[in-house]
């Protein structure tokens, strides 16, 4: 009877995930393999972590589902593998982006990537865009270079662009920054928006002399359908006190 089996010698290396399987065995024959199961966190989420934010996270192998556990502002972006179908469960907590950069992005190859939001007593989990140097708010999810195949599924969540920063300057110089997008997807890419989900783009910033920020849209590209209650919506523009105000984002 064994209850634990430690793994050791040639050909384990140090910064590695291994998968296993488990299978049991006796006078009867043998069982079947056990779900596959992973001996740490995969590299593109530990990547996008601070090592005090590890312990927020559960990774479940078998699935690749990602549980939050609780709110995280990001150190990176999360950089979805793949050629492969990821799931990201929010359970109701809010995951912020890094200054300056989108929350989740995708290289060339096609990616399949699943949101799901909602806790189990309701609250609704959302990915919240982030600011960058010049006062523009930046896309909560870019799948620009995805590949024409890939795929976003948003269900029961909330997608924000970043918001644009406002301004105090004078006329000439006090325009305020515009709304990021909430998802940018590539020209093939498909993005489903179900489940109550909400996708929406930031909103302009405010400013008191020169132009308010235009509100960012709520998708960019891709091709999009939305279902069971699900709403894609622009950003806000910002206001201008003696100035112009900023035109609102449109939805897709």
């Amino acid at each position: 009877n064994m209850t634990q089996y430690n793994v050791s010698g040639d050909g384990i290396n140090n910064d590695t995930i291994y998968y296993y399987r488990v299978r049991a065995y006796n006078d009867c024959g043998q069982s079947l393999s056990s779900n596959r199961v992973a001996t740490d966190l995969p590299i593109w989420i530990k990547d996008a972590l601070e090592e005090k934010d590890y312990d927020s996270v559960s990774y479940d192998a078998e699935t690749n589902m990602v549980t939050f556990k609780r709110d995280v502002t990001l150190k990176d972006t999360m950089q979805i593998p793949g050629e492969d179908s990821t799931i990201i469960n929010l359970g109701g907590n809010t995951v912020t982006a890094p200054a300056g950069s989108p929350a989740i992005s995708a290289g060339e190859k096609n990616t399949e990537l699943t949101i799901n939001g909602t806790s189990s007593d309701g609250k609704k989990g959302s990915i919240v865009g982030s600011t960058g140097s010049d006062g523009n708010g930046v896309a909560a999810i870019d799948f620009g270079n995805a590949g024409v195949n890939s795929t976003i599924t948003v269900s029961g969540s909330e997608i924000r662009g970043g918001d644009g920063v406002g301004s105090t300057e004078g006329t000439t110089t006090g325009n305020a920054g515009n709304g990021g997008v909430g998802i940018i997807a590539g020209s093939g890419s498909n993005v489903k928006v179900e489940s109550n989900a909400t996708v929406t783009g930031g909103n302009g910033g405010s400013t008191s002399n020169g132009t308010g920020g235009n509100g960012g849209a709520g998708i960019s590209g891709g091709k999009v359908s939305v279902s069971q209650n699900g709403n894609v919506t622009g950003g806000n523009g910002g206001d201008s006190a003696k100035g112009t105000g900023g035109n609102g984002g449109t939805g897709v």
